[in-house]
């Protein structure tokens, strides 16, 4: 989870894998995975009452990004 204290805790080495699993079932639409750094996430990210949010534009140059932990694309 994102907590509110993520614009606090920000690392070189800290990442966030965000899934987006939409109506994939119902749908067909496949599971979105945004793997973004922390900085990342500190700049653009907010609490909207409870709830966490980024705007899906600013990650989306972090889908799929599984390179972030080692592995080839």
């Amino acid at each position: 989870m994102i907590g509110r204290k993520a614009k606090e805790t920000v690392s070189e080495t800290h990442i966030y894998v965000l899934v987006n699993i939409k109506n994939s079932i119902k749908s067909g639409e496949s599971i979105e995975y945004f793997i973004v750094p922390s900085k990342q996430l500190a700049k653009g990210g907010y609490h909207k009452g409870n709830w966490p949010n980024i705007e899906r534009e600013k990650i989306i140059s972090c889908r799929d990004k599984w390179s972030a932990f080692g592995k080839s694309e």
